[in-house]
């Protein structure tokens, strides 16, 4: 397969691999995703994946840092609005819907990760969201001051969104 011109393609190489392996590693799991599948659906060969990736975990970690990368950087835009404690929650909810909706796949990977025996990726998956919500929670505790009511777990109420909206 030759090499596509770049005036025939408009996304970048990297970003067409993780977009083709996002959709394979949520639709198949870690194990059964084809590294040959994955380069096929970029629109490239494998020892061109593997340059960009030189293995299938670094692909998987990078699939999930960009991920909660994008996430962190959509709630870091409206935690700098100057908005009160509803408008923040109003924000960070409807945000991570739409964030879902349109990276459709990430719910199916989350889920695969905590349901599935292998646990291969449990560990980044969890490295990566456990920063987001440990943020999200002192930000809303901290805007909340006045706004709920003392000792009500937050973090709990986070998840429960989280949660709902993934399923």
């Amino acid at each position: 397969m030759a090499r596509p011109r770049k005036s025939e393609i408009e996304t970048a190489t990297t970003q067409r691999i993780l977009a083709a392996a996002q959709m394979h590693f949520a639709r198949l799991g870690y194990e059964a995703a084809k590294l040959a599948d994955i380069a096929k659906d970029a629109g490239i060969t494998r020892p061109s994946l593997l340059y960009h990736f030189e293995s299938k975990e670094k692909l998987y970690n990078a699939v999930v840092e960009h991920v909660f990368a994008s996430l962190r950087q959509l709630f870091s835009g409206i935690s700098n609005s100057d908005t009160d404690f509803q408008g923040l929650v109003e924000g960070f909810t409807q945000a991570y819907v739409d964030f879902l909706e349109e990276h459709e796949h990430v719910p199916a990977i989350v889920i695969r990760e905590f349901a599935g025996e292998s646990g291969r990726g449990q560990e980044i998956v969890l490295e990566q969201m456990v920063p987001v919500l440990d943020w999200v929670e002192s930000l809303l505790t901290q805007a909340g001051k006045g706004n709920i009511r003392e000792g009500l777990p937050i973090r709990a109420a986070i998840m429960q969104v989280a949660s709902d909206a993934m399923v």
